[in-house]
């Protein structure tokens, strides 16, 4: 939005006139000359976030310590070419993963898995190399 037009130093209200005029402005509210000239534009910024947290367990082996994972937030979908919510938590002390990726103009879920962990194979970082399979 763009604004062009008169605050008033008395009541503190943004007003136009048109046509303008060439002398004597008055606020249409209290009827002072006390105005001034102002100009502002606004527009619309859509803030981005993704949070990520681990609970980890010092007691276990480097590899096993991290016992709880969540992630949720804006993630770029690369086959869709636009940002996602996403939200995934993996909980390895129950056996538990669970993901849910949404379209946030349209509401459409894209994916909604939960499933035990121990059964979520061959899917993302996971996935088997057709390569090294032979």
């Amino acid at each position: 939005m763009h604004f062009k037009g008169y605050r008033c130093q008395s009541c503190n209200i943004d007003f136009s006139i048109e046509p303008k005029p060439t002398e004597g402005i008055v606020c249409p509210q209290c009827g002072t000359k006390k105005v001034n000239p102002v100009e502002y534009h606004e527009d619309t910024i859509n803030i981005l976030e993704l949070s990520k947290y681990k609970i980890t367990d010092p007691k276990q082996p480097s590899n096993k310590k991290t016992r709880v994972e969540k992630i949720e937030g804006d993630k770029f979908s690369y086959g869709r070419q636009k940002y996602v919510k996403l939200t995934r938590i993996i909980q390895r002390d129950k056996n538990r993963y669970y993901e849910k990726v949404q379209d946030p103009d349209t509401g459409e879920i894209i994916r909604e898995v939960d499933e035990p962990l121990s059964e979520h194979i061959n899917r993302g970082s996971a996935k088997k190399n057709s390569q090294s399979a032979s």
